[in-house]
C-alpha cells in the first residue's frame, strides 16, 4: 500500500474498522515481519514526495494534452488523402485516450476530476466499469484466476 498511491489513498485505511484483539494476535503470527526492502522501500517513497515527484507538473500535462488533440486533428485531416495515416493517426488517437483517462481516473485532484470524461467519450470506457475492473486487476493481479473475470 505504502508504493506509489497518493497520499489520500494511503490515508484511507484509517478509515477501516479496527480489528479486535484476538484477529491482531492471528496476524501478528501470519504476516511477516517487515523487511529491510519495505523499509528501504517506504524511505524512497518519502525522500521522492518530498523531491516533489507527486506533484503536478503543468507543463508536462498540456504536451500530453496537445499530442492528443494533434492526433485527433491530424487524423480528421488525413481521412480523405491519407486514410492509412489517418487510421494510425486515430489508433494512437484511441490509445492515447485510453492512457489519458487512465491517469485522470487513478488521479485524485480536480484537474484529474475535469478531465475524467476523456476516457467515456473518446476511448469508449466508462469510468465505473473501468474503476471496477482495474481496482480488481490492482487488488488480485497475483491471482490468475481474477484476470479472466
Amino acid at each position: 500500500m505504502d508504493g506509489f498511491h497518493s497520499t489520500k489513498a494511503r490515508g484511507m485505511w484509517q478509515r477501516i474498522p479496527k480489528s479486535t484483539d484476538e484477529n491482531l494476535k492471528i496476524l501478528d503470527q501470519l504476516v511477516p515481519p517487515t523487511s529491510e526492502a519495505q523499509i528501504a522501500f517506504r524511505k524512497l517513497r518519502e525522500d521522492l514526495e518530498n523531491e516533489g515527484w507527486w506533484e503536478r507538473d503543468s507543463v508536462h500535462e498540456f504536451k500530453l494534452i496537445a499530442i492528443w488533440a494533434s492526433l485527433a486533428i491530424g487524423a480528421v485531416a488525413t481521412a480523405h488523402s491519407l486514410p492509412f495515416v489517418s487510421i494510425c493517426l486515430i489508433s494512437m488517437f484511441f490509445t492515447q485516450s485510453g492512457w489519458l483517462g487512465h491517469d485522470y481516473t487513478h488521479g485524485v485532484d480536480d484537474f484529474s476530476n475535469r478531465l475524467r470524461w476523456i476516457t467515456p467519450l473518446c476511448a469508449g470506457l466508462g469510468t465505473t466499469w473501468w474503476s471496477d475492473k482495474h481496482n480488481k486487476h490492482h487488488a488480485l493481479s497475483k491471482y490468475l484466476f481474477a484476470m479472466t473475470v
